[in-house]
């Protein structure tokens, strides 16, 4: 491994451990409400658990996939709060959007690029978003994994044509 190499893994580890950590912060040291939404993904995550006929309401913004995840998380951590183990299914999508930033950013630009990604690691909007039991960081995340492998994928395309 090259210098090279383990400046640019610390700098990816240093984003995601400081994701983890200050978003876990949040999580423990603000009590807040619980938005309607919140409630509702939990009761539909329900619903598809049981195993009960789903009518999604033509209202809903959020996508069908999304209550699926949050089901797909709940069948993993029985037994724990549920407001707290769907934060903490946030969280990890957050770290998946960290690293999909952090991965996006080095391959536009490089050493500057990975800074920033560690500095946009630590914003308050992430943060936010990252320690609510909503939908946005899924968002955020597939996002941020569409570009990248856009990107790379497309600069592959551009090699092998020019060859």
């Amino acid at each position: 491994m090259t210098s090279n190499s383990r400046v640019r893994c610390w700098k990816l580890f240093t984003a995601l451990f400081l994701f983890l950590v200050l978003t876990q912060v949040f999580i423990f040291g603000i009590q807040r409400e619980r938005w309607f939404d919140v409630s509702f993904s939990l009761q539909m995550a329900n619903k598809i658990n049981a195993g009960d006929k789903i009518d999604w309401p033509h209202t809903d913004v959020h996508p069908p996939v999304y209550y699926y995840v949050v089901a797909g998380w709940e069948r993993l951590n029985p037994g724990i709060s549920e407001y707290i183990w769907l934060q903490e299914l946030s969280v990890l999508l957050g770290l998946g959007f960290v690293l999909f930033v952090f991965l996006l950013l080095s391959h536009w630009f490089g050493a500057p690029g990975e800074n920033a990604a560690m500095a946009l690691s630590i914003m308050t909007p992430y943060l936010h978003f990252g320690t609510e039991g909503r939908m946005y960081m899924l968002l955020l995340m597939i996002s941020a994994m569409v570009l990248w492998l856009r990107s790379t994928r497309s600069e592959e395309h551009t090699s092998e044509l020019q060859s």
